[in-house]
């Protein structure tokens, strides 16, 4: 698997292995290959987003996939347009040459923390695709 990030337009690719392992949130690592995950911070110049462990489906039979993402701020999202501390992520596949939308969601970025974000609510959907995750400003209400 390979976690490329996207900040500034300048893409990394940092190579990750996955195995079938226990983690620490109690899921499992996907056996199969994703593929990529792509990240794209449009609040690069605010926040440091770190993918901390390859995507896991949760316990239980839910279904779920999901990453732990840390997020590492630098000054207040305010600074970089954002409207509220409130940010918003995607995750998306791309097939066929079409975008996928498979989650988004808010979540509060007052401070550095690590967070759960859902990707997709079953591994079928993105077993063989390249994973992209967008974070960026919550849009005002």
């Amino acid at each position: 698997m390979t976690l490329m990030l996207a900040a500034c337009g300048k893409p990394m690719n940092i190579m990750a292995l996955i195995s079938i392992l226990h983690l620490s949130s109690g899921g499992v690592a996907l056996a199969a290959d994703t593929g990529r995950i792509i990240i794209r911070n449009d609040l690069a110049a605010c926040v440091d987003m770190r993918v901390e462990k390859p995507p896991f489906e949760y316990p239980n039979g839910s279904n779920i996939v999901a990453i732990n993402a840390n997020f590492k701020l630098r000054k207040p999202i305010g600074a970089c347009g954002c409207m509220s501390a409130l940010a918003r992520y995607a995750s998306s596949v791309n097939e066929r040459e079409s975008r996928l939308f498979l989650q988004q969601g808010l979540f509060n970025l007052k401070k550095s923390d690590t967070k759960t974000l859902p990707l997709a609510t079953e591994p079928a959907l993105v077993k063989d695709g390249n994973i992209e995750i967008t974070v960026g400003c919550a849009r005002p209400r």
